[in-house]
């Protein structure tokens, strides 16, 4: 589905996931590197793959997983959720 998405005429596709809550990751770091870290990078050079940008909204705090979502290839992190720990723009 990702594929088809992918090709459709436009310049970015965009993902809701929230990974994590006020405190932290949801599943905590260790886990979504083991289990959602491989598919989502699968997810993102599908996108990437048709020249399209990717964009993720994800509510809660990911600052502990942030060098990982850099790292698989998400362009753009869209509502970044300031009060939750670690979410300080200025400090991504």
């Amino acid at each position: 589905m990702v594929a088809q998405c992918a090709d459709i005429p436009a310049d970015a596709i965009m993902f809701g996931d929230d990974w994590g809550d006020q405190r932290g990751v949801i599943l905590g770091p260790e886990r979504w590197r083991e289990f959602l870290k491989p598919r989502w990078a699968t997810i993102y050079d599908t996108v990437h793959a048709q020249g399209k940008v990717v964009i993720s909204h994800c509510c809660g705090s990911i600052a502990d997983i942030m060098p990982d979502v850099i790292e698989i290839g998400l362009d753009v992190l869209e509502s970044v959720q300031p009060e939750a720990t670690g979410m300080n723009p200025y400090q991504l």
